[in-house]
């Protein structure tokens, strides 16, 4: 387990995992390798959580989460999306930046 955190009473994970979901898929920037959007910061991780206790669409095995955030003196509109799998084996699919606010069902 590479990162944890309480959610609604329950734990938040994110395994070690392969190319195409956990820590080694945000690692390469996802599945197209877009390391720009898919940060593994501390600010990042802190917005993991913000989404995860946030608003959810869930689509077949997965949910999605989303957190709006605004950075910066432009005040840029950024939306932190994470995917979370319903199988316990798996945990966190993938966390990355969506651009404007966006809702969780456009991540």
């Amino acid at each position: 387990m590479m990162w944890s955190a309480k959610v609604k009473g329950k734990t938040a994970i994110l395994r070690y995992g392969t190319k195409t979901w956990g820590y080694t898929h945000i690692k390469r920037g996802g599945t197209h390798g877009r390391k720009f959007n898919h940060e593994l910061t501390k600010a990042a991780k802190n917005q993991w959580k913000r989404a995860l206790n946030g608003s959810k669409y869930t689509k077949g095995n997965k949910r999605i989460y989303r957190s709006h955030y605004t950075v910066g003196k432009k005040k840029e509109k950024r939306t932190m999306c994470v995917v979370y799998s319903n199988n316990k084996k798996i945990g966190m699919i993938t966390a990355y930046w969506g651009r404007g606010h966006i809702s969780a069902k456009n991540c």
